[in-house]
């Protein structure tokens, strides 16, 4: 079985990526105080064994702050998808299904069974509530910017009106 590399620090990580620059790397974000975190951590193990072909890590959030901070964790576990030293994909949650489909979907695989039924636990943010399992994809939320974008475009036409008045 392929040893899950444990991570510490930033600096150990961005080492691991760049070594791994042709490969699917999986990272599991954890906490040893996370129940869904132990209970989904046999499913991870059983991936690394059966998907050689990609690179698994595992960060304990309380251990490497550094490395949640730059992955922008908020729950655990959390599992991020990096191809080429990038972010692609990203599952909130303890879903065996979706792990493993994102690990197919990002070696390009169709290899290798797997439970796809979910797990029967739920992920949780770092203030103990639950969130979903499935998070959509950070392209599809387009809504904030046009908000944004139409807040300063009325600041500046206020603010512009206002002037001329003056």
């Amino acid at each position: 079985m392929p040893a899950i590399e444990h991570i510490e620090s930033l600096p150990q990580l961005n080492k691991v990526l760049s070594a791994n620059k042709d490969r699917l790397v999986v990272i599991d974000f954890h906490a040893t105080w996370c129940g869904p975190c132990h209970a989904i951590a046999p499913v991870f193990e059983k991936l690394a064994s059966q998907y050689s072909g990609a690179t698994f890590l595992k960060v304990d959030v309380d251990k490497a702050q550094d490395v949640a901070r730059a992955y922008k964790v908020t729950a655990m576990p959390t599992f991020a998808y990096v191809k080429n030293e990038r972010k692609v994909h990203e599952v909130k949650g303890a879903n065996a299904g979706a792990i493993e489909a994102g690990v197919k979907q990002f070696m390009g695989a169709s290899a290798g069974g797997g439970d796809s039924k979910p797990f029967p636990g739920q992920g949780h943010s770092l203030s103990g509530t639950p969130i979903p399992t499935e998070v959509p994809p950070p392209e599809t939320n387009y809504l904030k910017w046009v908000l944004l974008a139409a807040a300063a475009g009325y600041w500046f036409y206020s603010a512009r009106s206002k002037a001329q008045e003056a």
